[in-house]
């Protein structure tokens, strides 16, 4: 399969019903033809796993998805991209160099596709300090530190997997000279005997790095000993990991050294929490107070986003003690992945963004750099400290029930206990009174009889001792009083921030940079942002890239600068690469300090737009904005 074929698959497989091959070929950027190829194509190599409908559309065959190994490595590289992971994988497990005329008749190219591929290659290594593509005598190799390969290596592999990193399964499929899911049997036989616990959601990176380690280690490939962290050597991960690797020797023709159980007793430290809370934490000859940076963590949190976290003690103990192991790691050079961060993007983005931007304070502080993987655990902390938040607004909900107070009393405990969180049952009532019920201001009325009446309140009907059907009419209601709130709020602001004169259709650029700097000069000449701006969404754009897997990018600057508060619309003329995903909606946020309520409502929309397929083809097909924001309120 093609990186193309992947992201159909990848796509039908998250909408999970059928979607018709117009709106998929919309959101791919390609014909309608091209889909047909695709899925043509993907069905002859793994057994009609999309079903298809002349009616319909395309559909995955789950069961068939869920046996299928996303690794494929018999095909021969036919993208660019494609292309440039294949040499890099070359040049990180042989030993010996590459020569140029292989390549090309491996890869079936030109000399000149070779001199291409070279050249995005130095691109991809440039993050990787330290480490060359060295060209001679018309071949090729890599010259640097064996810790700067090994990471290049997992970064390749965690974009291969694509998000599926809590399969064991898919990940063993990454490594071709050894049974994986062997040697996780004989880690875990290892820890048990230790007694040594680690977070269950870590096993899976762990497993990835034990991979990586094994593979570089069958091609003679040693870490360095005076890069490494000697001061795991007495310490019970220390232990673990050389007894690991005693086993393991008796599995794969390997030979271990001190320098690959110091590497992997690092990595265990590193996934392992700090329990204890301190005051003040050691980092490069400083002592530097928590507490003070969390105070300034929260106080920023409650100006910018009106969250009040001040007496959230779970959330400051559980920050704390992430900045603590965040330090721990640094010092240690130990780096670990988060398995959630594709799905913490695109399920909660503004969630996400608050992590960026807490991320950002904690580096200021120290003086380092936080990459994307921490800025996706820090928005867990943010998720759940907002979900204890939310207890917010209640819906005021009257009980009609007549009946007697005891049978009454019951009803209302097994309602209030199942839906506490969401509904306040603010009067129980033996009869309908309209008066009544208008000056109480309810927005749900429930009753245990049917009911007549032309008042404009949701009103459902229940038995009185609630069985299943009744809780899902209750549950049901609610998420449609939340819709309709949410609807009220979204078109009482959005219908000012959508103008027509930064509505820009069919632009045709190559590339993200043109669109901003075209967007931000527009929304610059009529006076709605500083000359900032432009940097601060480079500058936003470089921490994280803010395109999603559905053919949108939202890109924002870092800090709530704007002189006024609008959103920018750019239709492209065709998809452009941005980032990891083909784009062709750029939705610029220019939001004023002042309105960062309104960051809250468009984030909301937007985690539920882009997975629906019908809205996304609607906003791709629009002509003006009229039509823009109509589909952006309606499906």
């Amino acid at each position: 399969m093609n990186l193309r074929q992947q992201r159909i698959l990848t796509h039908l497989f998250d909408n999970g019903s059928w979607i018709k091959g117009k709106e998929l070929s919309k959101i791919m950027g390609v014909t309608d033809r091209t889909i047909r190829s695709d899925i043509e194509n993907i069905n002859n190599k793994y057994r009609e796993i999309i079903e298809s409908s002349t009616r319909e559309g395309y559909k995955v065959n789950k069961q068939k998805y869920d046996s299928l190994l996303f690794v494929d490595c018999e095909s021969i590289p036919q993208t660019p991209d494609e292309r440039r992971v294949h040499i890099i994988k070359s040049l990180l497990l042989n030993q010996q160099r590459l020569y140029l005329m292989d390549l090309q008749e491996q890869l079936f190219v030109s000399e000149f596709t070779i001199e291409a591929d070279i050249k995005r290659i130095r691109e991809t290594i440039k993050p990787y300090e330290g480490l060359r593509l060295v060209r001679k005598n018309n071949q090729l190799s890599f010259e640097g530190n064996e810790h700067v390969k090994r990471k290049l290596y997992r970064d390749l592999l965690t974009t291969e997997i694509q998000g599926n990193f809590l399969n064991l399964n898919k990940i063993a499929t990454l490594y071709k000279k050894f049974d994986l899911l062997k040697i996780i049997n004989i880690f875990e036989d290892v820890l048990h005997h230790y007694n040594y616990d680690i977070r269950q959601t870590a096993t899976p990176m762990i497993m990835v790095h034990i991979g990586i380690t094994i593979e570089r280690m069958l091609s003679r490939n040693y870490l360095d000993y005076k890069n490494l962290n000697k001061r795991v050597i007495d310490t019970v991960e220390y232990t673990v990991s050389k007894t690991f690797f005693e086993k393991i020797t008796k599995n794969i023709p390997i030979e271990y050294r001190q320098e690959e159980i110091i590497g992997l007793a690092s990595i265990l430290t590193g996934y392992k929490n700090a329990y204890l809370l301190r005051e003040e934490v050691e980092f490069e000859g400083k002592s530097l107070s928590i507490s003070i940076l969390l105070e300034e963590i929260v106080n920023n949190i409650k100006n910018r986003f009106d969250l009040d976290f001040s007496t959230d003690e779970d959330f400051k103990n559980g920050l704390h003690l992430h900045v603590q192991s965040l330090i721990n790691r640094i010092q240690n050079h130990v780096v670990i992945s988060n398995v959630h961060l594709q799905e913490i993007k695109k399920t909660y983005p503004l969630i996400f963004e608050i992590g960026i931007y807490i991320g950002q304070l904690i580096g200021d502080y120290f003086g380092f750099e936080i990459s994307e993987s921490e800025a996706g655990f820090i928005a867990l902390h943010i998720g759940a400290a907002y979900d204890r938040l939310s207890v917010k607004h209640k819906y005021q909900v009257v009980l009609i029930t007549p009946h007697n107070h005891s049978l009454s009393k019951i009803t209302k405990g097994k309602i209030t206990n199942m839906f506490k969180d969401r509904i306040e049952i603010k009067c129980v009532s033996d009869y309908f009174v309209e008066k009544e019920i208008t000056n109480g201001n309810f927005d749900l009325i429930i009753s245990t009889l049917p009911i007549q009446h032309n008042l404009e309140i949701m009103t459902i009907q229940i038995s009185l001792f609630l069985s299943h059907e009744d809780e899902s009419k209750i549950f049901t209601a609610l998420n449609e009083l939340d819709k309709r709130r949410f609807l009220l709020e979204f078109r009482n602001h959005f219908g000012s921030l959508i103008d027509e004169r930064f509505y820009f259709s069919n632009l045709d650029y190559e590339t993200p940079q043109e669109v901003i700097e075209y967007m931000s000069k527009k929304l610059l000449e009529e006076h709605i942002v500083p000359m900032s701006f432009q940097d601060s969404v480079f500058e936003r754009e470089a921490m994280s890239s803010t395109s999603f897997a559905y053919s949108i990018a939202i890109p924002h600057p870092l800090n709530l600068v704007s002189h006024q508060s609008k959103i920018a619309i750019a239709i492209l003329d065709k998809p452009i690469a941005w980032e990891k995903y083909p784009v062709q909606i750029v939705m610029l946020l220019a939001i004023k300090e002042e309105d960062s309520e309104v960051m809250w409502l468009f984030f909301d929309w937007l985690s539920e737009t882009i997975t629906n397929v019908t809205r996304m083809t609607n906003l791709l097909e629009s002509t003006n904005r009229n039509q823009f924001v109509h589909w952006m309120m309606n499906d």
